[in-house]
């Protein structure tokens, strides 16, 4: 999340309602209730318009929860970090490495999403 990234460097004030928008976005809309992680992309009102899990996704959102906590202390934002983490050893390594692509219900598909040039890989 960059407003939570930019406030724990600057402590500018004027960021918290921004990062706090970012974080209840991010739990609210692009969280999988049903079954748990991130779709790849929601609309602007946050209906899934591509219920993918991606790899690369969950990283990035791991990494905002880790900066939202950082900048606020609430352990709901360190839970589902902890939470995805957690998701990501269960549902998506095997004996070699991770995969990377999945439908909702965290069946292995073969990646096709990430990449605009054409480099497609099915583990990282």
């Amino acid at each position: 999340m960059f407003f939570s990234a930019v406030y724990n460097l600057t402590k500018e004030e004027n960021l918290i309602p921004y990062m706090n928008h970012a974080y209840s976005f991010l739990v609210q809309k692009l969280w999988d209730h049903k079954n748990k992680g991130f779709y790849w992309m929601v609309d602007y009102k946050g209906e899934p318009i591509d219920k993918r899990k991606h790899i690369y996704g969950h990283a990035f959102s791991i990494y905002a929860l880790s900066e939202f906590y950082k900048a606020t202390k609430k352990d709901e934002a360190l839970n589902i970090a902890l939470e995805t983490y957690n998701l990501l050893e269960e549902k998506c390594k095997d004996e070699y490495a991770y995969l990377e692509e999945f439908d909702e219900s965290w069946n292995s598909k073969e990646n096709k999403a990430i990449s605009e040039y054409g480099i497609i890989t099915e583990k990282v």
